[in-house]
């Protein structure tokens, strides 16, 4: 792992630590996702307690850290992943799994074509981008 991803997924702990307070009593799963692509971005903290499932925005200031933290990731020709996903157990107190996800994601809200333009200027295209970018109006 290179030290900018050990870097990340200590920038994503950081957020899950600000997240943290939203957490209710007796809750049996967390987890923070978090999408984005040219200038849409998609943050949501989502919780378990008792069988019900709370759905929370994720603020802006924590929202800025997370495109911090994909910008830290790019790699050659400025690929970096589309999605996070970081899920946190209760059984597993300070301990979280993070997973970046390069493939294009289940968008809460489908992005503008601009979006995907705006990405496209700033890196090298993946198979599924290209695909998006030769059926936009």
């Amino acid at each position: 792992m290179s030290k900018n991803s050990i870097a990340a997924v200590g920038q994503v702990g950081e957020v899950l630590a600000e997240l943290f307070p939203m957490l209710r009593p007796q809750w049996s799963a967390a987890w923070l996702e978090f999408r984005e692509i040219g200038t849409h971005r998609e943050g949501l903290f989502v919780f378990e307690v008792d069988g019900g499932r709370y759905t929370n925005d994720v603020p802006a200031q924590l929202m800025d850290q997370l495109s911090e933290v994909r910008q830290l990731t790019c790699g050659p020709g400025g690929s970096t992943w589309f999605e996070c996903k970081a899920e946190l157990n209760p059984a597993k107190p300070g301990h979280y799994e993070t997973d970046f996800i390069y493939r294009e994601p289940a968008w809460v809200k489908q992005p503008e074509a601009g979006d995907y333009l705006a990405e496209a200027e700033r890196m090298e295209l993946p198979v599924w981008f290209l695909h998006k970018m030769a059926t936009a109006s």
